[in-house]
């Protein structure tokens, strides 16, 4: 998602500060008035949440299909809103293979599925009311 929203004209920082300070698990944890905390005078909008994958199907014993499931939101920095909450869609992974391919084409679909909506509603934040 990250490389979409580049391509499309944002500055994506990096998350590693926040992460290293608040770790992975407790920052997608966090609500979103801790977050907007946490990101002040860092980022105007936050992305955060979780991207799992899991098996859907295989056709013998090394090409598996993953799906993966995202619960992903971006968070404006000023105001607390939620400017975009992903869909309660699952990706389907784009090419099978062994369990490690299968599911980061899945993480990978997942994030070009959702870059198109991120992008939308960041613009339409950008732009004001």
């Amino acid at each position: 998602m990250a490389a979409a929203l580049q391509r499309a004209g944002f500055d994506v920082q990096d998350s590693t500060p926040l992460i290293e300070k608040y770790g992975a698990e407790r920052l997608a944890g966090l609500d979103d008035r801790q977050l907007k905390d946490a990101a002040r005078n860092k980022a105007d909008v936050v992305v955060i949440g979780n991207v799992t994958s899991r098996c859907s199907s295989n056709f013998g014993a090394t090409t598996v299909w993953h799906r993966a499931r995202t619960d992903v939101r971006a968070v404006g920095v000023a105001s607390g809103q939620i400017l975009f909450q992903a869909p309660a869609d699952d990706a389907k992974s784009e090419r099978p293979g062994e369990i490690n391919v299968a599911g980061r084409s899945a993480l990978e679909a997942a994030g070009k599925a959702l870059a198109p909506g991120v992008e939308k509603a960041l613009r339409a934040a950008a732009a004001g009311p």
